[in-house]
């Protein structure tokens, strides 16, 4: 019902305003629905430029987070063929200490 009203009241106002204001109508609405997509275009795009940043901040905080990462595990593993070359050695010198044990026993 309320689309009749408003095409019955478009009707009557083109009738009193004839061809060209209706085509002024026109073109003021077309005007009108551009503006608003422009604004609706400028906030979509600053959103993506906000968004954008976000992403930046996440990255350079995943890459800090992995550098760090990398960085300890390099220690770890450095940290970790230390303690394996020592007991490399201790085995080496228990082995070393054995066999002269058994030698001097074979003597």
């Amino acid at each position: 019902m309320s689309e009749l009203n408003t095409i019955t009241a478009f009707a009557s106002t083109a009738e009193k305003l004839g061809i060209i204001g209706v085509l002024f109508i026109f073109l003021a609405y077309k005007i009108y629905q551009y503006q608003a997509m422009s604004k609706q275009i400028g906030q979509v795009l600053q959103d993506l430029k906000e968004q954008s940043k976000e992403l930046s901040n996440i990255l350079r905080h995943q890459l800090d987070f992995q550098s760090k990462f990398m960085i300890e595990l390099k220690e770890e593993v450095r940290d970790i063929k230390s303690k394996t070359n020592d007991i490399h050695m201790h085995c080496k010198e228990s082995a070393d200490i054995m066999r002269d044990r058994i030698r001097r026993s074979d003597i």
